[in-house]
């Protein structure tokens, strides 16, 4: 009996039957003499002939339910280096994007979109069971993005370079925008020659936070103070200020 390895160049599925041989049939009659089954045995087209591939000789059957899949796992870690999206609502506005060869994954299954760890530190994310190669057996080239749209302006994500104290995929930064503030103290009465050209003004928040105090100047009509400043937009965990 012939033992054999068997290898498949794509990936099937169900059972693969597998002609190994032809059946065998033969020209020669009973009635040929030594001279005639000479001349057919050393016809070249006789060993065609002598097989049928709808005569099988034996057949293999391969079940290839048994054959399992290589599968690969892929887990992405964000520091949030902003110190605002932890155990809030923001940290759901960042939204993993994977893709397999350029093409974001969109039809996988609960194991496969995603799932995050909270360690007080860092955001992370693993998608389990993802087929490791095509049908060609060829390894599938895989990247996570991060689409962080969903979050207030002035937050960015960028790739890391890890270090000793950073061992995180991507960080997370915050900077507020910056909003110019513009406003006027109005001049009523007096005598507009002696008026100062500037005054201290102090600009307060709906926040609590620390009141700025800055100089007025007054306008060439002698009709208001005007002060103008460019102050952060929002607080450090990106809540507008007015």
């Amino acid at each position: 009996m012939k033992t054999g390895t068997y290898s498949f160049t794509r990936k099937v599925k169900g059972i693969q039957r597998i002609v190994i041989n032809g059946g065998y049939y033969s020209d020669i009659s009973i009635n040929d003499t030594e001279e005639i089954i000479k001349e057919k045995e050393e016809d070249r087209m006789y060993t065609l002939k002598m097989y049928n591939l709808d005569w099988p000789l034996f057949v293999l059957e391969i079940d290839t339910s048994n054959i399992p899949e290589e599968k690969v796992a892929i887990t992405k870690t964000i520091k949030d280096k902003s110190n605002t999206l932890l155990n809030n609502d923001k940290e759901t506005k960042v939204v993993p994007v994977i893709k397999r060869n350029g093409q974001v994954i969109t039809n996988t299954n609960t194991n496969n979109v995603g799932h995050r760890a909270n360690n007080d530190e860092l955001l992370t994310y693993t998608w389990n069971e993802l087929p490791k190669t095509d049908d060609t057996y060829t390894d599938y080239n895989y990247e996570v993005t991060f689409d962080i749209s969903g979050l207030p302006e002035g937050y960015s994500i960028v790739p890391n370079t890890k270090t000793t104290d950073n061992q995180a995929d991507f960080n997370i930064t915050y900077v507020s925008p910056k909003v110019t503030v513009s406003k006027e103290i109005t001049v009523n009465g007096g005598d507009k020659e002696v008026l100062p050209n500037k005054i201290d003004v102090r600009i307060e928040n709906n926040r609590g936070l620390i009141s700025v105090n800055k100089k007025a100047r007054l306008n060439t009509e002698k009709t208001a103070y005007v002060v103008s400043e460019s102050l952060d937009k929002t607080t450090t965990s990106a809540d507008e200020i007015t």
